[in-house]
């Protein structure tokens, strides 16, 4: 990889999102079972880092910042951080001291916006972001960039997509906070859009994460209706989902639509 184009690289490495698989098993006439899909691209990280990992944890320390560079937008530089990025997220899959470290040090020490954005998205995927390490660095980045909106709303983004049982009662504690502003936008995408790309917490089998967005569209309606029909596209998708999602996405659109004074721009879709 350092010999050809570390951003061509870095994306051979990337690993298909859930919309993605989601279209694929529709196109091949089946449906979509979103947790197990989920589970299965985690499995294949696993095995890609399982089979590469002294490779992978080699090119991870060849790849980072070298000593008194400047940050510019030049290929050869966001080839390589894409890769050291990518890289630091196989080593995340490990969940032990060693990614917690890498992570947290990429964190400390990062001069630029994108090595310290991964390296935050990577502490938030290990033990749903309970280390030490990972309260730290939130804290510290909310702290140091909280008067930078477009910062925040990664912030809100990471938060919302922590993986943990209780998922849906912390997107729930982030609405009340100071950072989050339903009239904004920004922030409805920042933090109920990247909810919806939470699968285990979105798509939990006891329809809540269902139920949940139903409630922020319906609550959009007054508020922001173009937001609520952004939001209503994932469940569109009903039909491409095995049981019970399929059930309980439909029967949440239909409550949407019995909204009294429903904008035409949700009714719509």
């Amino acid at each position: 990889a350092m010999d050809g184009d570390m951003r061509l690289a870095a994306m051979m490495l990337s690993t298909p999102s859930m919309g993605e698989v989601v279209q694929d098993q529709g196109r091949s006439g089946g449906k979509a079972d979103p947790l197990a899909l989920d589970k299965a691209v985690k499995l294949a990280r696993g095995a890609i880092l399982a089979s590469n990992s002294a490779h992978i944890e080699n090119l991870y320390d060849t790849t980072k910042t070298p000593a008194n560079e400047n940050y510019k937008v030049t290929p050869d530089q966001v080839g390589r951080r894409a890769l050291h990025n990518k890289l630091l997220g196989y080593l995340g899959e490990m969940e032990d001291s060693r990614a917690i470290n890498s992570a947290k040090s990429q964190f400390d020490n990062a001069n630029n916006m994108t090595e310290r954005v991964a390296a935050l998205s990577v502490l938030s995927g290990i033990n749903s972001a309970n280390t030490a390490e990972a309260k730290d660095a939130f804290d510290t980045f909310y702290n140091k960039y909280k008067g930078d909106q477009n910062v925040i709303d990664s912030w809100l983004r990471l938060q919302a997509g922590i993986e943990s049982p209780d998922a849906l009662e912390h997107v729930k504690k982030l609405m009340d906070h100071e950072a989050f502003d339903i009239k904004n936008p920004n922030k409805v995408r920042a933090l109920l859009g990247a909810f919806m790309g939470n699968t285990k917490a979105f798509h939990a089998e006891d329809g809540s994460g269902y139920a949940f967005m139903a409630d922020q569209i319906i609550r959009l309606n007054t508020i922001n209706p173009r937001m609520g029909a952004g939001l209503i596209r994932p469940f569109l998708q009903w039909n491409k989902y095995t049981e019970p999602h399929a059930t309980q996405m439909r029967g949440q659109i239909e409550r949407i639509l019995q909204t009294p004074d429903l904008a035409l721009g949700i009714k719509e879709f």
